[in-house]
C-alpha cells in the first residue's frame, strides 16, 4: 500500500504526541498526588493538633469519658476514620464505633510511643495474610505504583496525645484515597482531549503545508520527470520555493538543458556515425580483399620456401639422413640443406634467422641460394661462413638486428673426417654407440650479419660407424610446456640415448614426439628443425 509523504509526516506526529501526552499525564498526575499528600498532611496534621489539644483537658484516669461530641465534630472535618487509642493500644474513640474496646494491632497500628515520639504520614494498603486480611504500610512516595488501586489504599496519619508533655496515647486518623480516581482521572481525560484537540490542529496543518510546499512540487518534477524519459524535454519547472525544493528544481532543469543538449549532439553524431558506418564498411571491404591478396602472397612465399628446403636428401653411401621442419607460421626462419661432393663426400648447413615473419623468410631464401653458390668455389666451412657473413653485413648491416646463427660441416666418409664451423648456432651434438658417449659439437663465431670481416674456427674430428650426429634449432630445446617448463638439451641427450638403437629414421621421430608430450598443449612459440645424420655399421660379408 502507497503512503504519501503527509500521511507519513502526520503519523509521526500522531506517535510523537501520544508519546507526550503519555508523558504530561504521568508528569501531571505527580504533581495532582504530591499537592495532594502536601495538603492532606497539613489539613491531617492540623486535625491531629486539634484532638491533643482538646483531649489534653482530660485527666489520665478519666480518659474513656472524654467528651465525644467534640472529638465528633472535629472527625467531621474529614471523611476518614478517626481512632484514639491509649499507649498500650486500647481504643476509647472510633468515629465509626466499631472497634472501641479493642486493642490495635501492636505490630501495625501502634505507631506511637515513647520511643516513637514523631508524627508518621504513611500509605495503608491490605495484603491477605494466613487466611485473613493485613494492613501494610508504605512511605507517601510510593504511591505511584498504586495508580491502578486507589480505591484500596489509604492515607494514615498518626500523631501523639499528650498530657502535660507525656504521651498517653496516639491517634490515628485513616482517609481513603478513592475519591482521588474520579480526580485523576478527570484530569487525565482533560489531557488526552486537550493533546487531541492540538495532534488534529497540528495534523491539518502540517498536511496543508506539506501538501503545498513539497507533494505538490515533487508532483510537479513526477510529472516531467515522465515528460522527460518520453524524450520531450521543452517544459521547465517553475518553483520558487526558496528551500531544497527550489534547489531541486533549478538542477532538474539544468540536467534537463544539457540533457537536450547532448541528445541533440548524440543524434548529429549518430548521422556521422552513420555515414562513417558505410564507409568503413568499405573500407573492410577494400581490407579483406587486400588481406586475400596478402594470404595468397604469403601462401605462394611458402610454397616458394618450402622449394627452396631440401625435398630429396642426397644418397652418401654409409650414411643415412632425416630431418623434420616444423614452422610457427606460413613463412618460417629456420633453414637447411645437403650437398654431395662425388660418391663420399656430404656437406650440410642448419641455421636459424632472428626474429619471425616476412623479413626472416627473405633472409633465410637469400642465405639458402648463397650457400648452394658458395659450396661448389669453397670446400673450408670457415671459409664459406665468411663469405656469407660480409655478405649479409653488407646488405643489412648490424643496425637492423637482423642474423643468422648457422653450422656448416663436411663429412668424408673416405677419410671418416668431420670438418666443420659454427656461427653462434646451437652446438649439434655427435652420440658414439661404441661407447655411449656425447659430445658437443661447439666452435668460434659470432651470427652471420653481426659484424664485417668475421674469422671462424674450423674444428676435425673422427666418425665411426654407429655415429649419429643431431642437429637442431633452438626450438627444440628451448619448447615449453603449459608450466612454462623448458624442454632443454639434457632431456634432449637423454632422449637421444634413449632411443640409441634406433636408425636416423625413427630417432627422429621418438624425438619429435617427446617433445609434443612435453608441450602438451602449450602453443609452439618457435620454428622446429631437427636433422639426424648416421654413420652405418659396414654389414659383414
Amino acid at each position: 500500500m502507497r503512503i504519501g509523504i503527509a500521511t507519513k509526516i502526520i503519523l509521526f506526529l500522531l506517535v510523537m504526541f501520544t508519546c507526550t501526552a503519555i508523558g504530561v499525564i504521568h508528569y501531571t498526575q505527580k504533581i495532582v498526588f504530591d499537592n495532594y499528600l502536601e495538603y492532606r498532611q497539613k489539613e491531617l496534621s492540623g486535625l491531629a493538633r486539634a484532638l491533643d489539644e482538646t483531649i489534653v483537658q482530660v485527666s489520665p484516669d478519666t480518659f474513656g469519658q472524654v467528651r465525644t461530641r467534640i472529638i465528633d465534630l472535629l472527625a467531621s472535618q474529614t471523611n476518614g476514620r478517626i481512632i484514639i487509642s491509649d499507649s498500650f493500644g486500647k481504643i476509647y474513640y472510633d468515629s465509626r464505633r466499631i472497634r472501641v474496646g479493642l486493642n490495635l494491632h501492636k505490630k501495625n497500628e501502634l505507631r506511637i510511643s515513647d520511643g516513637k515520639r514523631t508524627e508518621q504520614f504513611l500509605l495503608r494498603t491490605t495484603n491477605f495474610r494466613k487466611d485473613q486480611l493485613e494492613p501494610q504500610y508504605q512511605t507517601p512516595e510510593k504511591l505511584p505504583r498504586y495508580m491502578s488501586r486507589l480505591d484500596d489504599v489509604s492515607l494514615v496519619y498518626f500523631a501523639p496525645l499528650h498530657l502535660q508533655s507525656e504521651i498517653i496515647g496516639q491517634v490515628m486518623i485513616d482517609e481513603p484515597l478513592s475519591p482521588m480516581t474520579r480526580y485523576i482521572t478527570r484530569v487525565r481525560d482533560s489531557i488526552l482531549l486537550l493533546m487531541a484537540q492540538i495532534f488534529l490542529v497540528a495534523a491539518a496543518l502540517a498536511f496543508l503545508v506539506i501538501n503545498n510546499s513539497v507533494v505538490k512540487p515533487l508532483k510537479s518534477v513526477q510529472e516531467l520527470t515522465k515528460k522527460v524519459a518520453q524524450s520531450e524535454f521543452d517544459e521547465r519547472l517553475e518553483l520558487k520555493t526558496g528551500d531544497e525544493i527550489g534547489d531541486l528544481a533549478r538542477s532538474f532543469n539544468t540536467m534537463v538543458y544539457n540533457l537536450q543538449k547532448f541528445t541533440s549532439e548524440l543524434q548529429d553524431q549518430n548521422a556521422g556515425l552513420i555515414h562513417l558506418s558505410s564507409e568503413l564498411e568499405m573500407r573492410n571491404q577494400e581490407m579483406n580483399r587486400k588481406h586475400k591478396l596478402i594470404d595468397f602472397d604469403l601462401r605462394l612465399a611458402h610454397n616458394i620456401q618450402q622449394e627452396l628446403l631440401p625435398q630429396v636428401y642426397p644418397r652418401i653411401d654409409g650414411v643415412v639422413i632425416s630431418a623434420a621442419n616444423f614452422q610457427v607460421g606460413e613463412i618460417g626462419g629456420d633453414c637447411f640443406d645437403f650437398y654431395k661432393f662425388g660418391d663420399k663426400r656430404l656437406g650440410a648447413f642448419i641455421g636459424d634467422v632472428s626474429g619471425k615473419g616476412i623479413a626472416a623468410a627473405l633472409v633465410m631464401s637469400m642465405v639458402t641460394i648463397l650457400f648452394a653458390q658458395l659450396k661448389d668455389r669453397l670446400t673450408s666451412p670457415a671459409r664459406i661462413l665468411g663469405n656469407v657473413n660480409d655478405i649479409m653485413y653488407r646488405h643489412f648491416g648490424s643496425q637492423h638486428s637482423i642474423y643468422l646463427t648457422c653450422f656448416f660441416f663436411n663429412l668424408d666418409m673416405e677419410e671418416m673426417k668431420l670438418t666443420y664451423s659454427c656461427a653462434g648456432h646451437n652446438p649439434p651434438i655427435r652420440y658414439r654407440k661404441s661407447t655411449d658417449e656425447v659430445v658437443n659439437l661447439e666452435s668460434e663465431g659470432f651470427g652471420l650479419g653481426m659484424f664485417s670481416k668475421v674469422l671462424y674456427e674450423e674444428k676435425t674430428i673422427d666418425v665411426l660407424p654407429g655415429d649419429k650426429i643431431i642437429l637442431f634449432t633452438d626450438g627444440v630445446v628451448d619448447t615449453r610446456n603449459m608450466d612454462g617448463g623448458m624442454f632443454g638439451f639434457d632431456r634432449l641427450v637423454s632422449t637421444v640415448k634413449r632411443y640409441k638403437d634406433s636408425n636416423s629414421f625413427r630417432m627422429t621421430h621418438f624425438i619429435v614426439e617427446e617433445l609434443e608430450e612435453f608441450a602438451g598443449d602449450a602453443p609452439r612459440q618457435d620454428d622446429l628443425t631437427l636433422i639426424v645424420i648416421e654413420i652405418q655399421e659396414k654389414k659383414n660379408p
